[in-house]
């Protein structure tokens, strides 16, 4: 063979060798069965011109590398369900892999895996990536990672930590900026949180019954604007620091963070809306703050309903720049429950500025114990409010019958300007000198209003034009009702009982509007009865509380010509 014609050989060989390596991964696979899908390493994956899909493991090893290429093609896509009926606990994917998704819940309801190691490159946590794997403890984040999806990390009742074996610490990278709900929920292990600077809007039920948190720190420079619904509820937090930068506080958003040390909250001066039940049942919360800018200057519009709600050792509240309890001037409403429940919150201030005051929004207080003690404090220099005495009650111990005590000038309603009743409870002092003296908060029914327990022979003074709902409920005895009087609310003597056989209800006003009912779920015992007293049998108020009384309790509802005395 001649020196050119063992070139030519030469070349031909090369071609064919560089064709068999370009083709060879087509040749490598063990089959390719009918439906297209292919065998390598245990791996059933599938292929779409230079790229694989891998939809199932079926080799025994427990510790899983993920490569950047099989057969020759880019590995792009790891199907739900890849690991199922597997037994891996471990999962490492190449560092060589520059470009890869997973498909939603593509680890779900793996609870063997306890150890993940994400690629890098990868951009998103899918939606259910791993929602319910138990067994999951570490996930390493990928350090280029933009969004997490709904539920991802949901239910993984024992991962720790995003770093190395034996850190407990979730770190979110500062590249993340989104997270669906609910995508951290039920990881009961986590202990300590950190969120990136990327993040603006925390997500509802983001971190929602993980109750071991006890540290959440948001990164310096962090940008987050919104925290979520229920987004730390049920936590177990230490101090918190919230940035500077946030907005909004979702209701629930800490919701019964009862740590020890969750002992008090500053709210940045950026915010504008403290949503409902935001803070309630944090039971160890003593302090709220509201900060203000260097200028004095802050956002603060709306605090909602039991917004701190049974926060039981609170005894502060207050912008920064006060010296006493109250509310910042630029907010103008006290919701339904705001302070229910917090029995240790004394000398608040009513500002001003409020124009409404929501139903129980101090009730629940000291009352309900019968200690006697002056615990609650309630302050009033709001102009259009006044205080209405009650001419006097007598005051009972149930645990002790006999310990009966009587008070003169010592219960109180609080009006706003036109007459109506917006808070009422029971306390001692003098209401001419309201900004000095204490009270003490009656007993909250159903999360209605305030109610007159422990009162007897109620005779109102004053120019009170509604009674609202339960705001008698409780009386015991006489009550006597002014002319002024021209609206009485639905169950406004609910557990009334009558001093004897009658529960005696002077109505002065005949022309007084009545609630359906007004009239129901009194304490009536069998042989008792209501009297209700008018002025005239023969008006509007009668044939309105005849309409009222159900046909089966009228034998026990008598209305009488009368007046209010006895």
């Amino acid at each position: 063979m001649t020196k050119r014609q063992n070139i030519a050989l030469i070349c031909v060989i090369a071609a064919l060798a560089i064709v068999l390596v370009a083709v060879g991964g087509y040749f490598i696979d063990a089959y390719a069965s009918s439906d297209g899908e292919r065998r390598s390493d245990g791996f059933v994956y599938s292929v779409s011109g230079n790229t694989a899909t891998i939809s199932a493991y079926e080799g025994e090893d427990t510790a899983l590398t993920i490569p950047a290429r099989i057969a020759g093609r880019r590995v792009a896509l790891i199907e739900e369900g890849f690991l199922d009926n597997t037994s891996v606990t471990e999962v490492i994917f190449s560092e060589d892999i520059t470009m890869i998704e997973l498909e939603e819940g593509v680890f779900e309801d793996n609870t063997k895996l306890t150890y993940v190691s994400l690629p890098d490159s990868l951009k998103e946590i899918p939606e259910r990536a791993f929602s319910d794997c138990t067994g999951l403890v570490r996930v390493k984040l990928p350090s280029s990672l933009e969004k997490i999806g709904a539920s991802a990390f949901e239910g993984c009742s024992n991962l720790e930590t995003s770093g190395a074996s034996g850190e407990k610490q979730f770190v979110l990278p500062d590249t993340l900026t989104e997270v669906g709900e609910d995508a951290f929920k039920d990881c009961g292990d986590l202990t300590s949180v950190t969120i990136g600077t990327g993040l603006k809007d925390i997500p509802d039920g983001m971190f929602d019954n993980c109750d071991s948190i006890s540290s959440l720190t948001f990164a310096e420079g962090s940008t987050v604007e919104k925290i979520g619904e229920g987004a730390f509820r049920d936590n177990n937090l230490g101090k918190v620091t919230l940035p500077d930068s946030l907005k909004y506080i979702g209701a629930y958003s800490f919701e019964n963070n009862d740590s020890s040390s969750f002992s008090s909250i500053t709210v940045p001066a950026g915010v504008v809306t403290v949503s409902a039940y935001a803070f309630s049942g944090c039971t160890r919360l003593a302090t709220v703050e509201f900060a203000a800018r260097e200028d004095g200057t802050r956002d603060l519009e709306a605090i909602g309903s039991g917004a701190f709600m049974n926060c039981e050792r609170l005894t502060t509240v207050k912008p920064s720049e006060a010296n006493s309890n109250m509310l910042p001037d630029s907010v103008t409403k006290i919701s339904d429950l705001t302070f229910y429940g917090c029995d240790r919150l004394a000398g608040f201030t009513i500002g001003a500025q409020i124009e409404s005051i929501g139903d129980g929004a101090f009730a629940g207080g000291v009352a309900s114990e019968v200690t006697g003690s002056i615990e609650n404090k309630f302050l009033c220099e709001a102009s259009g409010y006044q205080f209405v005495q009650l001419t006097s009650y007598t005051y009972f111990d149930d645990s002790n019958p006999n310990d009966i005590k009587t008070f003169n000038r010592a219960h109180y309603i609080l009006t706003d300007s036109t007459g109506e009743v917006v808070y009422a409870y029971i306390g001692a002092f003098d209401p001419e000198d309201c900004n000095n003296k204490s009270g003490m908060t009656g007993e909250h029914d159903e999360n209605k209003f305030l109610s007159f327990y422990f009162l007897m022979d109620a005779a109102i003074e004053g120019d009170i034009v509604e009674l609202r709902p339960y705001a008698l409920a409780g009386v015991k005895g006489m009550i006597n009702i002014p002319d002024t009087v021209e609206i009485i609310g639905e169950y406004c003597f609910k557990d009334c009982e009558p001093e004897g056989n009658f529960l005696n209800i002077f109505i002065a006003n005949s022309d007084c509007v009545i609630d359906e009912e007004t009239f129901d779920e009194t304490g009536i015992s069998d042989n008792q009865s209501i009297q209700i007293l008018v002025s005239d049998t023969n008006c509007a108020l009668v044939d309105a509380i005849q309409a009222a009384i159900d046909a089966d309790n009228r034998n026990w509802i008598n209305i009488v010509r009368g007046d209010a005395s006895r």
